[in-house]
């Protein structure tokens, strides 16, 4: 049976992720079988566009030599340097690129080393008005397919439009006061975002331990009593040396990240429905209180 395309509307695709032999018996155990529900995890560094697509291949190849099934999908336009990190040739087109006729469903994922999967064309909303609803419908099952056989999906990205749509994200930090206050809000902005967010810290720039526990102290006493969540610190990033990088994934890989997160019920009354309404008005605004605690001297 020959292989339709990906282009003229994408028709047709299932065939690529059910194997025609499968009988119809098999077919309705496979969809009612329990499947493990794949995780997002995202990497934010507003700071160093390099250090973070560094961080996101050395993070997802980590995945994947622990026998986890992982896809990256690099969304920051600024720098969308995973691929070369990871020592992989890809073009970087848009979704709309892979609509083409010369295109097959698989090339939409990118092979690379130790069996991690790239997602190849760029991922950002503004391709979307490029996409009739059929097309867009079959792209959205296509990558549904696609989910199915991955346990992580490590998502880089920068861009607020995404955020409802994540739960856990690392977020590196800069111990220096206005970098320290641009990261606040960032994160700020994720946790109103929606309910049963989980924040992962990493400190950078901190010429020693203490320097980088003080920061991570001020910005953990303003979540935990203005946004009602406590971030887990994964430890510090002085620099993007091997080492330095090894012993932050090190410590992600020791933590358990899915319980990293508790909220602080006993400090925040209002940890309500209702009582989050505050975090989701204020948004990314930043009170002088906030400003005072972050700026405060040991």
């Amino acid at each position: 049976m020959k292989k339709k395309r990906l282009g003229k509307g994408l028709e047709d695709i299932s065939h690529f992720f059910i194997s025609q032999d499968q009988n119809k018996e098999d077919t309705a155990a496979l969809a009612v079988e329990e499947r493990p529900k794949c995780h997002v995890l995202s990497v934010v560094d507003l700071f160093n566009p390099h250090r973070g697509a560094l961080f996101t291949s050395k993070l997802s190849l980590k995945f994947c030599k622990s026998g986890s099934r992982t896809l990256v999908v690099d969304t920051d336009t600024r720098f969308p340097s995973v691929a070369f990190t990871l020592g992989v040739s890809k073009p970087g087109y848009s979704l709309s690129h892979y609509f083409q006729d010369k295109y097959q469903p698989e090339d939409i994922l990118c092979p690379a080393p130790f069996g991690l999967k790239l997602l190849a064309p760029h991922l950002d909303t503004k391709y979307s008005p490029e996409m009739d609803k059929q097309a867009m419908g079959l792209l959205i099952e296509l990558l549904a397919s696609i989910e199915k056989d991955t346990d992580i999906i490590v998502l880089r990205h920068y861009k607020k439009e995404i955020l409802p749509l994540i739960k856990d994200v690392i977020f590196f930090v800069p111990v220096s006061h206005s970098s320290m206050i641009m990261a606040y809000r960032e994160i700020k902005t994720f946790i109103s975002a929606g309910d049963n967010k989980r924040v992962g810290l990493i400190i950078t720039d901190n010429e020693n331990e203490d320097i980088g526990r003080r920061a991570y102290d001020k910005i953990t006493e303003c979540l935990e009593i203005y946004c009602g969540i406590r971030p887990y610190l994964f430890g510090y990033l002085p620099d993007i040396s091997g080492h330095s990088i090894s012993a932050v994934l090190e410590g992600i890989e020791q933590s358990n990240y899915i319980h990293a997160n508790e909220n602080k019920d006993k400090e925040i009354d209002e940890d309500t429905f209702f009582g989050r309404l505050q975090y989701l008005t204020g948004k990314n605004n930043i009170t002088q209180g906030e400003i005072s605690r972050l700026l405060r001297k040991p």
